[in-house]
């Protein structure tokens, strides 16, 4: 799968231009295929893509194509340059005009620590993107359902039985308190690029 192939994940952040992250295979304790499985239980809608450092923590993001098929008919690709991006959000917001279109909305991200709070560390530095899915290989306590129930995550158990369990239902796109900034689009032009390199797009 593209760059996971090279044993590296993109990286993406404020910086662009960074090298991919070398991975070492424990670094993530949860596969891609498990992870796609639960974003699938959870009623997700969208494409999930391969492990990546999205604001500098390993999780596998999950995404719904908006604009990608217009951008790669007429372009631009992938862009990541801020000032061309705060120029379009400009634009599309005061209606001054048309900009290219986002190519992704962010559903959410799949924590890729089994270790309950690796994952609940995971999610809540992408909070303000997306919403945030738990994976547990097997039952979880109480308490963790009540902490994951209080911090809105969806909670998915028994990923290594036949028959996993969505126990807690979170919340729909990010916290209620983020709003939409560049840096926003900044992360959907870089999962645009990551799932092209991926070729998650156009399936």
């Amino acid at each position: 799968m593209g760059l996971m192939d090279l044993g590296g994940v993109p990286r993406l952040g404020m910086r662009p231009d960074r090298r991919p992250r070398r991975v070492h295979p424990s670094a993530s304790r949860l596969d891609f295929e498990s992870a796609r499985r639960a974003a699938i239980e959870a009623g997700w809608w969208g494409e999930t893509l391969p492990l990546a450092e999205v604001l500098g923590v390993l999780v596998y993001p999950v995404v719904e194509q908006t604009g990608a098929r217009q951008r790669l008919e007429a372009g631009p690709g992938p862009v990541g340059v801020m000032e061309s991006l705060e120029l379009w959000e400009l634009i599309e917001s005061d209606a001054l005009g048309s900009a290219p279109p986002s190519p992704v909305r962010i559903v959410g991200f799949v924590a890729s620590d089994l270790h309950w709070r690796g994952a609940i560390n995971q999610l809540g530095a992408v909070e303000g993107l997306g919403a945030g899915l738990v994976v547990r290989g097997h039952r979880a306590t109480r308490l963790q359902r009540l902490e994951a129930d209080a911090a809105e995550l969806w909670l998915l158990e028994g990923a290594l039985t036949t028959a996993p369990t969505l126990t807690v239902r979170g919340r729909r796109g990010p916290v209620p308190t983020s709003r939409r900034v560049v840096a926003t689009r900044l992360m959907e032009e870089g999962l645009f690029a990551h799932a092209l390199a991926c070729g998650a797009l156009g399936r």
